[in-house]
């Protein structure tokens, strides 16, 4: 498989990779893992300083890896505390 023809590049609809719910998350990762560069795709986002979106299987938001995306609705107990 060619850089053009990475698992990425076969999806029609690109948003998938900037998710807004916990399926679409789990669907861009799953195609992350099929991919061979996935590896190097994740080094050039860190390189790049990207700030969002699946990046060779990790979501980033607001410039910071994130381990699992929460569904939408009430913000965390320590956020409204403050």
């Amino acid at each position: 498989m060619t850089e053009t023809q990475t698992p990425c590049t076969a999806v029609s609809d690109a948003d998938i990779f900037f998710p807004e719910t916990t399926e679409q998350l789990a669907l861009a990762q799953a195609l992350c893992a099929q991919c061979p560069i996935a590896a190097s795709c994740l080094d050039q986002a860190l390189a790049l300083g990207v700030t969002d979106g699946v990046w060779g299987g990790q979501l980033f938001e607001r410039g910071r890896p994130v381990t699992d995306k929460r569904p939408p609705g009430r913000p965390r107990r320590a956020a409204t505390a403050a």
